[in-house]
């Protein structure tokens, strides 16, 4: 899975920290929805990309898996196109 917003996650979590595993990445509707239920700090680090399609948010999301990131699958519903990722304090 090398796509775009794969090697940028990638790059943004490399630049402040070498361990994949600090990281937690899902997948949601949007921003504004993780900022207001909580799940992100707007002043935190995280990075969060609109994959445009579901099954590429879940490919991206999977990819991470695979390389130690923290998350829960739940399966993405069709607006579930954002992927996103946050440091673990």
């Amino acid at each position: 899975m090398q796509t775009e917003i794969a090697r940028e996650f990638a790059a943004f979590m490399r630049q402040h920290t070498e361990r994949f595993c600090d990281w937690y990445v899902g997948v949601t509707t949007s921003v504004s929805y993780l900022i207001s239920s909580r799940r992100i700090d707007p002043d935190g680090l995280w990075i969060a990309r609109d994959a445009g399609d579901p099954d590429r948010a879940e490919d991206i999301e999977a990819y991470f898996f695979a390389l130690g990131c923290d998350g829960v699958t739940f399966g993405a519903n069709k607006a579930s196109t954002v992927v996103y990722a946050f440091r673990k304090t």
